[in-house]
Parts: C-alpha cells; structure tokens; sequence
C-alpha cells in the first residue's frame, strides 16, 4: 500500500525494500530527521489524537 500511495504521488514514504527478521516481516523506510512524535505532542504543536493518527489507522481520525 504504502509503495503504491508513493508511486502515485501521495503523502507516503519511499519503500527502499523488504525484510524478513525472525520470521516477522518489515519494510525499510527512508530516516526522517525532526522531532518524534513524542516531542511533538510534549511540546503542543500536534495533539495526542493527530499523533495517534499519524502513527498508524485510527478510527478517530476515518483513517484505517
């Protein structure tokens, strides 16, 4: 999905690959340098619920 939303120019990272690791799978994502999430949230300039959303599908936010 995600190498498909980047393929048509959508807001998703670069998938640089595919991995196995003790039998579970991962996808290798580009680094990106800033603030976490986290800090984000302690410092005010998100909110804890558009976090939660960016992080991954959150029924809140119609995503997932």
């Amino acid at each position: 999905m995600t190498r498909a939303v980047f393929a048509a120019g959508g807001p998703a990272p670069e998938v640089l690959g595919e991995v196995t690791l003790d039998g579970r799978f991962g996808i290798v994502l580009p680094r990106f340098d800033g603030p976490t999430l986290t800090q984000a949230t302690r410092t005010g300039a998100i909110t804890r619920e558009q976090a939660s959303c960016s992080a991954g599908p959150c029924l809140t936010c119609g995503s997932g």
